[in-house]
C-alpha cells in the first residue's frame, strides 16, 4: 500500500509531494530490494505495475503516465546508488532495460516523438540561452563575478538544462539509458565486462543517428560511465603493478591484474566509440549533417568531451597496450596443440604451474 500511494503521488503537481513520493520508494527499495527492484524496474520499462494483494488490499494493477514513469526512473537510479548496485541485480537491471520494452516502444521513434523541425530549432536555440545566460537581466549579469557565472554555468550544464512537452517521449526512451549509466558508475568493471558488447555500438548509433536530444545526452553519459569504469580498471591495475616490487607472490596477484574490462571494450569497438564522440563534438555525424537545422546540443557535447578526456587519461596510462597484450597471447595460445593448453589449465592452480612466456609465444 505504501508504495502504491507513493506511485500515485509521483503524478501530483506539487514537487514536494512527488520528491517525498520518490524518497518513500527509495526508503523501502533499500529495505526490500528483492521485491522493489524488480517492480519499479518493469514500471519504468513498461509503463505498468502489478501489485499483489494482502488481506487488507486486493491485488491492484497501476497504469503510469509518462511523467510518472520518469519520476519512477529518478527513484530507481537513487535505489542503485544507495545500495552500490549490489552485483547480483546488475544483469537483470540490465536485461530489462535493454530487452524489456514492449514492442511498440522498441521500434525507434514515431514521427510524433521528434515534433516538428520548427519545435527543435526553438527547443535547442532556447536550451542554448539557458546554458549561456544569455536571458539574464543587464544589471544582474554585471553585478556577477566572473566565478559566480562560470558556477552557475556550471551548474546549469550538469542539470542537463530544461525539458520541454514536444519531448516527453523522447525522454521515456532515454531514462532506460540513464539507468544502465548509474549502474555503470557504481559496479565493479568485472561485473559490468560482459554487457560492453551491446553497451558500446548503442551509444556510437545514438549519437550518429538519433536526434532526439534527451537520448544523446543519455547515451553521450553512458560513454563517460563506460570511460569511467575503463579508468577505474586501469588506476587498479597500475595499484598492482606498482605492488609486484612487494613480497606477493604471483599466485596472490593473478586474479587481480587480470582487466575485462578493458579488454571487452576493445573488442567491442571501442575505437569507433571514440571517434563518434570526436564526431559529435565536431558536428560531423550523420544525424548533424543530415539535418543543416540542427543546433549542437551543449550537454551532449560538453559529456563527450568528459569521456574523450577521461579515455585519454586510460590511454596514458597504458591499458589499452596491457589489453592488446591480453588479446594477443590469447589469440597466440590459442593456435598451440590442444595438448599444451590442456597441461597449461590443469596445472594454472597449483603452486608450480607451467611457465609460458608470451615473448616467446608472440615471436
Amino acid at each position: 500500500e505504501i508504495i502504491r500511494l507513493s506511485i500515485a503521488a509521483l503524478s501530483d503537481s506539487e514537487s514536494y509531494v512527488y520528491l517525498a513520493a520518490i524518497q518513500t520508494i527509495v526508503a523501502v527499495g533499500d529495505l526490500h530490494p528483492q521485491q522493489i527492484l524488480p517492480l519499479i524496474s518493469w514500471g519504468v520499462v513498461l509503463g505498468r505495475i502489478s501489485l499483489s494483494g494482502s488481506q487488507d488490499f486486493g491485488d491492484v494493477e497501476m497504469g503510469l503516465s509518462k511523467e510518472q514513469r520518469i519520476k519512477l526512473a529518478e527513484a530507481l537510479i537513487f535505489t542503485i546508488r544507495r545500495r552500490a548496485a549490489t552485483e547480483e541485480y546488475v544483469p537483470f537491471l540490465v536485461d530489462s532495460m535493454l530487452n524489456g520494452a514492449e514492442n511498440n516502444e522498441r521500434i525507434a521513434k514515431s514521427d510524433g516523438s521528434q515534433g516538428r523541425k520548427d519545435d527543435q530549432i526553438v527547443i535547442q536555440r532556447e536550451t542554448t540561452k539557458y546554458f549561456s545566460g544569455a536571458g539574464t537581466d543587464g544589471d544582474e549579469e554585471e553585478e556577477q563575478s566572473w566565478k559566480e557565472k562560470m558556477k552557475e554555468q556550471d551548474i546549469r550544464v550538469k542539470t542537463g538544462g530544461p525539458v520541454f512537452d514536444t519531448e516527453e517521449d523522447d525522454v521515456v526512451r532515454s531514462i532506460r539509458i540513464s539507468v544502465l549509466a548509474e549502474l555503470l558508475s557504481v559496479s565493479s568493471p568485472s561485473i559490468m565486462a560482459p554487457y560492453c558488447r551491446v553497451l558500446v555500438p548503442l551509444v556510437v548509433d545514438a549519437l550518429h543517428l538519433d536526434n532526439s536530444r534527451p537520448v544523446s545526452r543519455a547515451a553521450a553519459l553512458l560513454a563517460r560511465e563506460l570511460y569511467g569504469c575503463l579508468l577505474r580498471e586501469s588506476q587498479h591495475l597500475e595499484t598492482i603493478t606498482a605492488a609486484a616490487s612487494t613480497n606477493q607472490t604471483t599466485s596472490d596477484r593473478k586474479d587481480e591484474v587480470t582487466i575485462p574490462f578493458a579488454v571487452a571494450m576493445v573488442l567491442s569497438g571501442e575505437d569507433r566509440l571514440y571517434a563518434a564522440m570526436g564526431q559529435y563534438v565536431k558536428g560531423t555525424t550523420a544525424a548533424s549533417t543530415s539535418n543543416q537545422h540542427r543546433i549542437q546540443e551543449t550537454t551532449t557535447t560538453v559529456r563527450c568531451q568528459e569521456a574523450i578526456k577521461l579515455r585519454d587519461n586510460a590511454e596514458q596510462q597504458g591499458i589499452f597496450l596491457a589489453s592488446q597484450l591480453v588479446l594477443n597471447e590469447q589469440e597466440a595460445l590459442s593456435k598451440l596443440p590442444q595438448i599444451l593448453r590442456l597441461s597449461e589449465s590443469r596445472t594454472s592452480a597449483t603452486s608450480t604451474p607451467v611457465k609460458l612466456d608470451p615473448k616467446e609465444i608472440l615471436e
